[in-house]
């Protein structure tokens, strides 16, 4: 668990300028339970960074996929950047 998985999975609910409710349902992981201690933070903290291979083709080729299901990708933006250096043997589509 973590903050930006957090406010991803709120933001599913609120696609397509929707109106929209989420509501927090802590457990007893610590994660949760430092929250309901500090509720004010969990709007105030930076979300975590994440780090990815851009050649790890079990991450890479589903992302390609959505990618381009959901808008056609464009070799003059930062589509390119991401998805033209695929490792030595391809993508394996």
């Amino acid at each position: 668990r973590s903050i930006a998985s957090l406010f991803q999975q709120a933001g599913r609910a609120g696609r397509r300028q929707e109106r929209s409710l989420s509501i927090y349902v802590a457990w007893d992981s610590p994660i949760d339970q430092y929250f309901l201690k500090n509720p004010e933070k969990l709007f105030t903290l930076p979300s975590e960074g994440t780090r990815l291979d851009l050649l790890n083709q079990d991450l890479m080729v589903p992302h390609l996929l959505c990618a381009a299901n959901e808008e056609p990708l464009n070799p003059d933006s930062a589509d390119r950047q991401i998805f033209s250096n695929p490792p030595e043997e391809g993508w394996g589509l």
